[in-house]
C-alpha cells in the first residue's frame, strides 16, 4: 500500500470582515460592573457611625474600618467633607483605601493642609482600578509626598498605566513623573552622604515602579553611566529599567556596562538581568559569543547558571527565551562552587493542562571583595487562571559584613577569643610617627572607613517596589558593643521615649465571577482588614534606682492592640438579586501595661502599677455564617439542641482580693463560634496597686545617716531624734478596702511613740509615752492600745534602741497589767537602714485578744545583690502572705521565688509558689548554664521545668527536663568532639505520660569534599537496633579514591549500599558497587571509568550481577565529544544477548551543515528490532532543511524531509514537509487508497506566506 497526500498553498488573502477600532486594552473576562468595586449610594449617618466607632478601638474595629471603606466609594465629595475627621487616623487612611475619585479628592484637600500622616501614602498601593481623576488628585499633591511615600503613589500610577497603555503621555501621570525627576539633580550626580543616597535610591525605585513610559529614561541612564555615583546609586538605576519599553535608548548603557569587564562585577551582573527583560536572538547570540571570553568567574557562573535554568524553566514567561536557548551551546567552563561564586536557582512547577504552578527564583551575588555575598534576592511567583503573579519579592544587600565577622568569629574575635580581642582594641600605634601619618591619609582617602557597615532591604508585592530600609554604619561593632554594656546602655534608658503607630489596612479587596453550568454566575468576594495600633512610653531611669539617689523615677507605658476581620462569601447572581452564603471572622486581642517607680528626697519611695479602664480582652475571636437571600443578610439560626461551652474563671475568692479575675470562655454552636480570654474587673473602681514607704527625720537625717550609727553615736543622736516611717500597700479608690498598712513614730525629745497597723480586717492603734530607764537604750512604756475604735486596753511594757547588723532596730514588748479584766500581749520589732542600703521591716504580733494572734509582718529589702519583700497578715477571719526573693549571685546568674498563699475563714487555702534559678559561668569557649522554673498552684499543681547546657573543652552536655505533677519528660543530649572533627552524640528521650522512652547514638563528621559521615543508632522500647548511616571518605594523594557506604536497618530488614572507586592511572578509574536489601537480594556492579574533562570523553563499562539471575549484564555509556564532532554509545547486554543499545552521532556546528546517525536495537523482548536513523540537516540563508531515512533490519521503512524558517519572526516564512512510510513491507495506506479510490495521497506544505 503506498499513500501519498500532498496539499499546496498558493496564496493567502484577508478577509473582508474589518476590525472594530477601540480606544484601550482590557482583559477579556465574564464579568460585570459589580466586580469592579462600582460605588452604591450609602447613607451619610451610617458613615458618621463607622468613622466614630473607628476612633475608639474595639474588637469590631477592623469590621467598622471594612464597612467605612466600602461606604466612602459611594459617597459624594460633599458628603465625605462633612463627615471629615481628619483628627481620626482611621478615617485618613479609609479615605486612601477608598480609591474613588471623591475620596482621593478629599484626601488631596488633607494632604495639602499637612493633616495627613506619612503611613497614608503607603496605604495607596492598595488602590484598586484608579481612574484618570484618582491620579490628577494625586497630582495635586505630589509635591507634598515625603520621599518614604513616593513608592506607594508610584504604585497606584503603575496600577493606572496596566490598563492604560499610553499613560505616559498623560498629563496627570507626566506631572507626576515631572516631580520625581526634579529629585535627583541634572546629571544624576549624588552626594556620598548617606541622606543623599537613601533619597536618591527611594526616588529610583518609585520610577522603576512605573511602566510604559520612557520619559525617564534619559535621568536613568545618566544615573547608570555616572561611576562617581555610590553602588548603590546605579544598582537601583539599572534595576528601575525593568518595566521600561524595550528600545536602543533603554539598553544602549546596560549593554555596554555588561560587557565591559573592567566594570564592578554587581553592577555588570545587574546589567545581565536587565539586558535579559528584553532578550531576542540577537542579544543572545552577542552574550553568548562574549560568554566564551569572559574572564570573570563571579560574572561566568552568573550569566551560566541563568540561562541553563532558563533554558530548563517550566515558567510560563520563558517561552520566547527557551526557544533560543535551545538552540544555543553554552559551555561550562566556570568555578560553579555556590559558597563562593554568584549563582541564579529557580525552582518551581507548572501544569499547563490545568493552568496553574509556581515558582521561585533566587540570586546569590557575591563580590571579589569579599567572601560574604553581597546580595541575596528571592521572588515567588504563582501561575492562576493565565496569569503569573509575582506576588513577593525580597532583596538585601550588605557591605562590611566580612569586618564584622573577623571581629566577631576572627583569630582575636569577641567571641571565638575575647582575650585576644582585649588585645586587639587597644589599636597599638607604629614607632614610626610617618608610618601612623600614612595610615590616617589612607583612611581618609575616600570611600575606606574602617569598621563600616551598610546594607538595605527592599520587598516588592506584584512587582511594585513597596518597602526599602537601608542603613549605614560607622565603627558598627564599637557601637554595638555598647547595648551590651550596662554602665553606657542603662544611662540611655534613663531618656524619656515615646512611640505611637496606628495602622489601617484592607489587605484583600476582591471579587470574582465565575460561569456555571446553570447558566448564573457565581460571585466570590473575599475582604479582609486589619486595625492596628500600638502607644508605647517608657523612661528607665534604673542608674538612679540602683544607686538609690535622692531622686529617681522610672516609668513604663504600652498599649498595643490589634483587630483582624475577613468576609468570605459565596453567591448565585441573577439580574441584580443575589443568593448566596456570608462567613465572617473576626480576631481582636488588646491589653494595657502601665507601671512607674520613684523616690524623691530620698525618703519617699512609690511602686504602682495602673490598671486600664476598661477589661483586657486577651484574644477574642468570634465566626458567624451568614444567609443572603435576595441581597438581604440574616444569621443562620444556631440548632435548638445546645453546642458545646465552657466558661473557667479564677475564684472567687481570689477576685475579692485581687480585684481581678482572669476568664476563658469557648462557645462552639454550629455554624457560629466564640471564643474568649480577659482579664476583668471584679472591683469595677480599682484603678491601680500601690507600694509606699515614707521615712522622715526632724533633723534632716536620712537613711544614709542612720545606717552609719554605731551604738555610741545612736545614744547621742537619739536624744533629739523624731523618726517616723510609713508602710504601707494599697488599692487607692477602689470599691473594696485592700490597704495594709504600718506607720511608726517616735519622738525622744517628747518621748512619745505611737504605731499604727491598718488592715482591711482590724485597725489597731498604740499610743503612749516612754520613761527612760537606761540611758538612751531603754525605756518603759506606757501604752494605750486601741482595737477597731471599740476595744481599749491599757498595757506596761518596755522599748529598746539598738542596732542589729548595722541597720537601726526598735523592739517593743508590753502587756496588760496582772488582774486586768481583758488581757493583751503585744510584741513589735522595728529594722530599718539608710538609702544606700534600703532596708525597711516590721513585725507586728497582738496575743489573747482573740481567738486567734493577729500577726502582720511587712518586709522590703532592696539592698543588692539579696533583694526581698514580704507581706503577712494573719487573723481571725484572714490568712494570707505574699514573699519575693531574689539573689543576684553575679553576672546573669540569680535564684529568685515569689510564694503567696491566702485563707478565707475555714475555707480552703490557696496557695502560688513560683520559683526560679539561673547559673551562668563562661570561661572562654567554655560555658555552663542551668535555668530552672517552678510552679505550683492549688489549681494546676507542681509544674517544673529544667534547661541544662554545659561545654568543657571538646565535650558538651545540653538537657531539657519538665515534670508535671510527678510526670515526667526529658530530653538529654551528650555532644563530644574527638580528633579529626568527628561529632558524637548520645541523644535520649524520655516521656512518662507517653510512654515514650528513647534513645539514640549519632556520628557526624563533615569535611566537605573529603569527608562526611552521618550515622544514627536507635532504640525505642518496642525496636531495637534501627540504624541509618551514610559515610563517605574521599583521599587525592597520591591517587584519588572514595569509599562510601549508606545503611538503613531495622527489626528484620536491613538495606546496605557501598561504593568504592580507585584511580588507576590519570582519567581512569575502577569502581566496585553493592548494594543488598536481604539475604539473597544483592547486586555487585565492578566498572571501569573514564573521566576526561579535557579532552570531552566520558564512559563507564560495569559489569553486574543480580543474585538469583543467571549470568551477569553488562552495561556500557560512553560519550565523547571534539569540536563539532559527538558520539554517544549506551549498552546493556545479558551475557551475549543485546537488552539494548543506542550508537548515535552528529558531525556539524548548529547553524551548519550537520550529519545525524541514530542506532537503536534490542535481542531481548519480542519482537526484536534493529532501527537506523540517517540524517542532514542543511541550512540556507532563511530556511532549514531536515531530510532522513529510517531503516529497519537494513530495510528501509520511513523517510522524510522538513523545511522550516531559520528565522521565526522574519515577515515571510516558509514550511514544507514529505513524509513517506512502510510497515513490514507494506507502504501504509498507498493500498487502501488504490482498492478503493483508485489513487494515490502525497502531503506536502510548502511556500505558507504569513
Amino acid at each position: 500500500m503506498h499513500v501519498v497526500a500532498q496539499m499546496t498553498h498558493t496564496s493567502t488573502q484577508p478577509s473582508n470582515t474589518k476590525a472594530a477600532p477601540f480606544s484601550k486594552h482590557e482583559t477579556i473576562k465574564f464579568d460585570h460592573s459589580d466586580d469592579m468595586h462600582t460605588p452604591k449610594t450609602a447613607d451619610v449617618r451610617q458613615v458618621k457611625t463607622s468613622v466614630d466607632a473607628l476612633c475608639a478601638q474595639t474588637h469590631r474595629a477592623a469590621m467598622h474600618f471594612a464597612e467605612l471603606v466600602h461606604n466612602l466609594r459611594g459617597l459624594s465629595q460633599q458628603e465625605i467633607t462633612s463627615i471629615s475627621n481628619k483628627d481620626c487616623t482611621a478615617f485618613v487612611d479609609g479615605l486612601a483605601m477608598c480609591g474613588s475619585a471623591n475620596c482621593i479628592a478629599h484626601l488631596a484637600t488633607l494632604i495639602n493642609h499637612g493633616a495627613a500622616s506619612e503611613s497614608v501614602f503607603s496605604a495607596l498601593a492598595f488602590v484598586h482600578n484608579p481612574d484618570k481623576a484618582v491620579i490628577d488628585h494625586v497630582a495635586s499633591f505630589i509635591a507634598r509626598v515625603p520621599h518614604q511615600g513616593l513608592l506607594g503613589v508610584t504604585s497606584l500610577v503603575q496600577s493606572y498605566c496596566l490598563s492604560h497603555p499610553h499613560c505616559g503621555t498623560e498629563p496627570g501621570v507626566k506631572r507626576i513623573i515631572d516631580a520625581l525627576l526634579q529629585k535627583i539633580p541634572r546629571g544624576c550626580t549624588v552626594g556620598k552622604h548617606f541622606a543623599e543616597v537613601e533619597k536618591a535610591v527611594y526616588v529610583l525605585k518609585a520610577i522603576g515602579n512605573i511602566g510604559n513610559e520612557d520619559i525617564s529614561l534619559t535621568l536613568l541612564n545618566d544615573c547608570v553611566a555616572n561611576e562617581k555615583n555610590p553602588l548603590e546609586v546605579q544598582l537601583s538605576a539599572i534595576d528601575a529599567l525593568r518595566r521600561k519599553p524595550c528600545t536602543d535608548k533603554r539598553n544602549k548603557n546596560i549593554d555596554h556596562l555588561f560587557f565591559d569587564e573592567e566594570e564592578d562585577e554587581e553592577v555588570r551582573i545587574a546589567a545581565f538581568a536587565q539586558l535579559m527583560e528584553c532578550a531576542d536572538e540577537a542579544i543572545v547570540d552577542k552574550v553568548i559569543d562574549h560568554f566564551h571570553n569572559e574572564t570573570s568567574n563571579q560574572v561566568g557562573s552568573y550569566v551560566w547558571s541563568y540561562l541553563n535554568a532558563k533554558r530548563r524553566s517550566s515558567k510560563p514567561g520563558n517561552e520566547e527565551l527557551q526557544r533560543i536557548l535551545k538552540k544555543k551551546h553554552i559551555p561550562q567552563r566556570f568555578d560553579l562552587d555556590p559558597r563562593r561564586f554568584s549563582r541564579f536557582y529557580e525552582v518551581g512547577y507548572f501544569d499547563p493542562e490545568n493552568n496553574y504552578g509556581g515558582h521561585m527564583d533566587s540570586s546569590v551575588i557575591f563580590s571579589p571583595k569579599g567572601y560574604i555575598p553581597r546580595g541575596v534576592n528571592f521572588n515567588f511567583t504563582i501561575h492562576l487562571f493565565g496569569k503569573s503573579l509575582n506576588i513577593l519579592e525580597l532583596d538585601a544587600r550588605a557591605e562590611g559584613l566580612e569586618q564584622l565577622d573577623n571581629e566577631l568569629f576572627g583569630a582575636d574575635g569577641y567571641i571565638s577569643n575575647p582575650n585576644g580581642h582585649v588585645f586587639h582594641d587597644k589599636k597599638f600605634q607604629s614607632h614610626n610617627a610617618k608610618v601612623n601619618q600614612l595610615k590616617v591619609l589612607f583612611q581618609k582617602k575616600g570611600d575606606f572607613i574602617e569598621d563600616q557597615l551598610s546594607g538595605s532591604l527592599s520587598a516588592r508585592m506584584f512587582g511594585d517596589d513597596v518597602k526599602y530600609f537601608a542603613f549605614e554604619k560607622d565603627h558598627f561593632f564599637e557601637n554595638a558593643k555598647e547595648y551590651f554594656a550596662l554602665d553606657k546602655t542603662l544611662p540611655k534608658l534613663a531618656k524619656e521615649m515615646k512611640f505611637e503607630k496606628s495602622r489601617n489596612l484592607m489587605l484583600v479587596d476582591v471579587r470574582r465571577l465565575l460561569p456555571t453550568v446553570c447558566g448564573l454566575p457565581l460571585q466570590i468576594a473575599l475582604n479582609a482588614a486589619v486595625k492596628s495600633k500600638v502607644s508605647y512610653k517608657a523612661k528607665l531611669n534604673l542608674v538612679d534606682l540602683l544607686h538609690q539617689r535622692p531622686n529617681a523615677d522610672a516609668l513604663l507605658e504600652a498599649q498595643p492592640s490589634a483587630s483582624v476581620f475577613a468576609t468570605l462569601s459565596v453567591s448565585l447572581l441573577a439580574a441584580e438579586a443575589k443568593s448566596g452564603v456570608r462567613c465572617e471572622s473576626t480576631l481582636y486581642s488588646a491589653t494595657s501595661v502601665s507601671g512607674e517607680v520613684s523616690l524623691k528626697d530620698g525618703k519617699k519611695f512609690l511602686a504602682k502599677i495602673n490598671l486600664p479602664d476598661d477589661d483586657a480582652k486577651l484574644v477574642h475571636y468570634e465566626r458567624k455564617i451568614s444567609r443572603i437571600d435576595n441581597n438581604r443578610i440574616t444569621a443562620i439560626p444556631t440548632p435548638q439542641a445546645p453546642g458545646s461551652k465552657h466558661h473557667y474563671c479564677t475564684s472567687s475568692t481570689t477576685g475579692k482580693v485581687t480585684g481581678l479575675k482572669m476568664c476563658a470562655e469557648w462557645q462552639n454552636n454550629y455554624p457560629s463560634v466564640l471564643a474568649e480570654v480577659s482579664v476583668e474587673k471584679v472591683d469595677p473602681q480599682l484603678k491601680s496597686y500601690e507600694l509606699k514607704i515614707d521615712h522622715e527625720s526632724s533633723r534632716g537625717e536620712d537613711l544614709r545617716d542612720m545606717r552609719r550609727m554605731c551604738f555610741v553615736e545612736m545614744g547621742r543622736n537619739l536624744q533629739d531624734a523624731h523618726q517616723k516611717m510609713l508602710m504601707s500597700v494599697d488599692t487607692p479608690g477602689s470599691k473594696v478596702n485592700r490597704k495594709m498598712e504600718t506607720s511608726f513614730d517616735l519622738s525622744i525629745p517628747r518621748k512619745t511613740l505611737k504605731m499604727n497597723v491598718i488592715t482591711p480586717f482590724k485597725k489597731i492603734m498604740v499610743d503612749g509615752n516612754l520613761v527612760e530607764k537606761r540611758p538612751r537604750q531603754e525605756y518603759d512604756a506606757k501604752l494605750k492600745l486601741n482595737i477597731d475604735d471599740r476595744k481599749h486596753y491599757d498595757l506596761d511594757g518596755s522599748f529598746k534602741a539598738g542596732t542589729h547588723q548595722g541597720r537601726t532596730k526598735y523592739t517593743l514588748t508590753a502587756k496588760t497589767l496582772a488582774g486586768s479584766a481583758e488581757t493583751a500581749d503585744l510584741k513589735t520589732e522595728i529594722e530599718y537602714s539608710g538609702r544606700k542600703s534600703p532596708y525597711a521591716s516590721v513585725d507586728f504580733h497582738l496575743d489573747k485578744v482573740f481567738e486567734k494572734p493577729i500577726v502582720f509582718k511587712t518586709l522590703m529589702n532592696l539592698a543588692g545583690p539579696h533583694y526581698q519583700s514580704k507581706l503577712e497578715y494573719s487573723g481571725p477571719k484572714f490568712n494570707g502572705k505574699l514573699d519575693g526573693d531574689l539573689h543576684h549571685t553575679g553576672g546573669f546568674s540569680y535564684k529568685g521565688s515569689v510564694k503567696g498563699d491566702y485563707q478565707v475563714g475555714n475555707e480552703k487555702k490557696h496557695l502560688l509558689n513560683i520559683g526560679s534559678e539561673q547559673t551562668f559561668k563562661m570561661k572562654g569557649k567554655d560555658h555552663n548554664l542551668k535555668n530552672s522554673i517552678s510552679v505550683e498552684s492549688s489549681s494546676l499543681g507542681k509544674y517544673d521545668y529544667t534547661v541544662y547546657s554545659k561545654r568543657e573543652g571538646n565535650d558538651m552536655k545540653n538537657a531539657i527536663e519538665v515534670d508535671y505533677r510527678g510526670k515526667k519528660s526529658t530530653v538529654n543530649v551528650d555532644i563530644k568532639r574527638n580528633a579529626n572533627d568527628l561529632y558524637t552524640a548520645i541523644a535520649t528521650a524520655k516521656c512518662d505520660r507517653l510512654g515514650v522512652n528513647h534513645k539514640a547514638n549519632i556520628a557526624y563528621q563533615n569535611k566537605f569534599p573529603m569527608q562526611f559521615q552521618l550515622k544514627v543508632d536507635a532504640e525505642t522500647p518496642t525496636m531495637k537496633n534501627i540504624h541509618a548511616g551514610v559515610e563517605y571518605q574521599m583521599r587525592s594523594s597520591p591517587k584519588w579514591t572514595f569509599n562510601g557506604k549508606a545503611r538503613l536497618a531495622y527489626p528484620g530488614k536491613e538495606f546496605v549500599a557501598t561504593e568504592h572507586i580507585d584511580e588507576q592511572v590519570a582519567g581512569k578509574y575502577k569502581a566496585v558497587t553493592m548494594v543488598q536489601w536481604d539475604r539473597n537480594g544483592k547486586v555487585d556492579v565492578n566498572s571501569e571509568i573514564l573521566f576526561k574533562p579535557k579532552e570531552h570523553e566520558y564512559s563507564i563499562d560495569s559489569v553486574v550481577n543480580v543474585a538469583g539471575m543467571r549470568g551477569p549484564i553488562h552495561l556500557k555509556k560512553h560519550v565523547k565529544y571534539r569540536q563539532d564532532h559527538y558520539n554517544v554509545h549506551w549498552q546493556a547486554k545479558h551475557g551475549n544477548v543485546i537488552v539494548y543499545e543506542i550508537i548515535g552521532s552528529t558531525n556539524g556546528k548548529f547553524g551548519a551543515p550537520q550529519k545525524i546517525d541514530l542506532d537503536v536495537k534490542s535481542q531481548k523482548f519480542d519482537p526484536k528490532f534493529h532501527y537506523h536513523l540517517a540524517g542532514n540537516v542543511q541550512p540556507t540563508a532563511d530556511t532549514m532543511k531536515l531530510d532522513a531515512v529510517i531503516k529497519k533490519d537494513n530495510r528501509q521503512v520511513a523517510k522524510g524531509d522538513i523545511l522550516v524558517p531559520k528565522n521565526f519572526k522574519a515577515p515571510s516564512q516558509k514550511y514544507s514537509g514529505h513524509f513517506d512510510w512502510t510497515y513490514e513491507n507494506v507502504r501504509l495506506f498507498d493500498q487502501f487508497l488504490n482498492s478503493y479510490f483508485g489513487f494515490s495521497l502525497r502531503i506536502q506544505l510548502k511556500n505558507i506566506v504569513f
